[in-house]
């Protein structure tokens, strides 16, 4: 049983860290991941190599949402840049397509198995499991389609 450990000594949480980092900042602003790294390995004894930096900023953008209304996103081969509120939606946006195809690819696996290698209470799991995925896929396109349209609308009216 592993037993957990504080390892900063104000006991602050690596999530914690970056959310101290980037609450005050200015949208637009880039982190880098050097600077991020450095700031979490500071009071520790710890090193943040790259999957590690990326976990604690994985941990901190639920909080960072909620108590800060700001949103970090990856900015490639360089850091995170803390974004500017008129790019939530666009970030939102792709997020949502990326939900999609992750959603297309888990289909994908439930369909296409070798039944015959499963008992029969597998089977059935594996059934059910399909179908609630296909039926949450179907409804989610659906409102996407109403949502399009309502969209559309507004958009001519505003003419």
């Amino acid at each position: 049983m592993s037993v957990f450990k504080i390892t900063r000594t104000d006991g602050r949480s690596n999530a914690q860290v970056v959310i101290d980092l980037v609450k005050g900042g200015q949208p637009g602003h880039v982190y880098s991941y050097e600077e991020i790294a450095l700031t979490l390995a500071h009071d520790t004894d710890r090193l943040f190599p790259a999957p590690l930096l990326q976990a604690a900023v994985r941990g901190a953008a639920p909080r960072l949402l909620r108590e800060c209304q700001r949103a970090l996103h990856n900015v490639r081969l360089v850091g995170y840049r803390l974004a500017l509120a008129a790019e939530h939606s666009g970030l939102a946006s792709s997020r949502r397509r990326r939900a999609d195809v992750q959603m297309q690819h888990g289909l994908r696996l439930l369909r296409n198995v070798r039944w015959e290698e499963m008992d029969e209470n597998a089977r059935q799991a594996h059934q059910g499991h399909l179908m609630l995925s296909e039926a949450l896929a179907a409804n989610q396109h659906a409102l996407e389609r109403r949502m399009r349209a309502v969209e559309n609308a507004i958009a001519q009216l505003a003419k």
